[in-house]
């Protein structure tokens, strides 16, 4: 899995962003620790974890 970015999540609705963080979880979930996967899985973890931050009013 390659790094996703915030300019790939820009087209994405809502509810597609949550079906991607369950599917980049799983991924990271089932890399090896410190792999290259791990590491990318992860970080695409934090950018769709940020876009639906900036997208979900949350009170």
């Amino acid at each position: 899995m390659k790094p996703i970015t915030r300019t790939e999540l820009a087209s994405h609705s809502l509810s597609e962003l949550h079906g991607l963080l369950r599917r980049v979880f799983n991924a990271l979930a089932a890399s090896a620790p410190a792999s290259g996967q791990h590491k990318d899985a992860l970080a695409s973890l934090k950018t769709v974890r940020a876009e639906i931050a900036s997208r979900d009013p949350a009170p």
